[in-house]
């Protein structure tokens, strides 16, 4: 279990991290509002491909009209937030683990550009965590 107080303390903590569903979004909501940071919650029941994915960000994370529903702009979207101005992201994928199952590929797709944006707000020193709930 992580101690989310210490990781939401630092840009240098920005990135990927696994928990387990019992763990909850519970603490990390209390943690991320303690912070000032701009938590999604993304809610992938139902998800079962790359379209249903990206509906969900899209959604959660209200990416503005021109948003392409593809890779290459949940990249775009996901390092600028131009329209979404905060300290800083915390997006908490519920259920990531079943859209993985469904959508092996695509999952693995997803979790790179997780990653890359994490690692362009990093640079930044702006908080960025991607939490997937298994």
């Amino acid at each position: 279990m992580e101690d989310w107080n210490r990781v939401f303390e630092s840009p240098e903590n920005s990135g990927l991290y696994h928990v387990a569903a019992d763990e909850g979004e519970g603490q990390i909501a209390e943690m991320a509002a303690a912070r000032g940071l701009c938590l999604a919650v993304i809610d992938l029941l139902g998800a079962t491909d790359k379209g249903g994915f990206l509906r969900k960000v899209a959604d959660a994370l209200e990416f503005p009209d021109y948003f392409g529903m593809n890779w290459d702009a949940l990249n775009d979207c996901l390092t600028d937030f131009s329209w979404k101005s905060a300290e800083g992201y915390v997006l908490y994928f519920a259920g990531f683990q079943s859209f993985a199952e469904a959508a092996g590929a695509e999952a693995a797709v997803a979790v790179r550009i997780l990653g890359v944006a994490a690692d362009f707000w990093r640079q930044q020193s702006v908080p960025f965590y991607a939490v997937l709930s298994d």
